[in-house]
C-alpha cells in the first residue's frame, strides 16, 4: 500500500515527464486544436490531484494555451473536476496510448511513468531485460578498468601472442613470470634510483663503482683526519713537556741569581747597617723581575740600586 508522500512524488513525476514530452513536441505552447486540446486535457489531470487544483489549473491553461478564452477554461475545468478520481489516476499503458508515445520517445526523453503504445508488455519486458544487462556489462566494465584488468577484446587470450613466437602456450607462461620478476627487481633498484627511470646493467655498475670509490675516499679521509689528530696530539704532549722542563730550568736560574744578588750585597759597604744586608726578617726587597744577566765582578751588579 503507497503513502500518501510516494503518491504525491509519482504525481509530480509524472507531471514532469507530460511537461518534457509536450515541450519537445510543440514547443512552449500547445496548438489550438483537437490534438492539443486533448494533450492539454491530459496535462491537467495531475494537477488536479493537488490541493487547491483550480488556480494551477487555470495558471496551466494561460500558460499552456493562450488562445484559450475564459468560458472554454471553465468548462475544461469543470469537466475535470466532475471526472472521478479513479479514471483521473492513469496507467501508463494507457497514457502512452493517449500521447501516442514511442519507444524512442520514451527512450530519449527518459520518461519512465509512461509506457510506449509501440511495444507489447512482452516486448517491454524483453525490452528491460535488454537494458539491465547492458547497465550490469557496463557497470563491470567499470570496475574491472578502474581495478586495471583489460577488457576481454585485448586479453591475452583472445591475441595469442605465443602462436607469433612459434612457442606453446605454457612456455610463453613461464618465460611472462620470469620477465615479472626481473621487471619487480628493478622496479626495487628504480625505487632507491628515483624518478622511476630505467636502469641498464651498466648503470647499475657504474654506480656501483661510484659507491666504492666514494667508501674508499671516505675511509681515506678518515685515516688522515685520525693521523693528524695523533700527530697534534703528540706535538701538543711534547710541547707542554718542554715548557715544564723549561719553567723549572727558569725557576734554577732565578734562585742561583737571587743568592749571588744576596752575596753582592752583603759584600758591599754601601749599606752601613748590617742587618739589612743579611736581610733581617723587617728587611722587605721588591723585585718587580728578575732576568738573567751575565755576572761581573763583585760590585759591578749594584750600579742599578743606585
Amino acid at each position: 500500500m503507497t503513502t500518501g508522500r510516494s503518491d504525491e512524488q509519482f504525481r509530480r513525476v509524472r507531471l514532469g515527464n507530460i511537461k518534457r514530452l509536450l515541450l519537445d513536441r510543440y514547443g512552449p505552447t500547445l496548438p489550438d486544436d483537437d490534438a492539443g486540446l486533448a494533450d492539454l486535457f491530459e496535462l491537467l489531470l495531475p494537477v488536479s490531484m493537488r490541493s487547491s487544483p483550480e488556480r494551477f489549473m487555470r495558471n496551466v491553461i494561460e500558460t499552456w494555451a493562450p488562445w484559450m478564452d475564459a468560458e472554454r477554461a471553465f468548462d475544461l475545468i469543470r469537466q475535470i473536476e466532475t471526472t472521478p478520481i479513479r479514471l483521473r489516476l492513469r496507467t501508463a499503458k494507457n497514457l502512452g496510448e493517449r500521447l501516442n508515445l514511442t519507444n524512442q520517445e520514451r527512450e530519449r526523453l527518459a520518461l519512465r511513468t509512461i509506457a510506449a503504445a509501440d511495444m507489447t508488455d512482452e516486448q517491454m519486458a524483453e525490452w528491460r531485460r535488454v537494458k539491465k544487462n547492458k547497465r550490469n556489462r557496463l557497470y563491470m566494465q567499470r570496475a574491472r578498468r578502474k581495478a586495471g584488468t583489460n577488457s576481454q577484446a585485448t586479453s591475452i587470450s583472445r591475441r595469442k601472442p605465443w602462436t607469433t613466437l612459434g612457442i606453446s602456450r605454457s612456455s610463453w607462461y613461464r618465460g611472462q613470470r620470469v620477465r615479472q620478476s626481473v621487471r619487480q627487481i628493478h622496479g626495487q633498484v628504480n625505487s632507491y634510483i628515483g624518478n622511476h627511470e630505467t636502469v641498464s646493467p651498466r648503470l647499475l655498475r657504474r654506480k656501483k663503482m661510484e659507491t666504492v670509490k666514494g667508501q674508499r675516499f671516505r675511509k681515506k679521509v678518515s685515516k688522515e683526519e685520525k693521523d693528524e689528530a695523533r700527530v697534534t696530539e703528540r706535538d701538543t704532549t711534547d710541547f707542554e713537556s718542554k715548557t715544564t722542563k723549561l719553567s723549572h730550568v727558569r725557576s734554577d736560574v732565578t734562585t742561583v741569581q737571587l743568592n749571588d744578588t744576596k752575596q753582592s750585597i752583603n759584600q758591599t759597604s754601601i749599606l752601613p747597617d748590617s742587618n739589612i744586608c743579611n736581610f733581617p726578617i723587617s728587611c722587605r726587597v721588591f723585585i718587580r723581575e728578575i732576568v738573567p744577566v751575565p755576572l761581573g765582578p763583585a760590585g759591578d751588579d749594584l750600579a742599578d740600586f743606585r
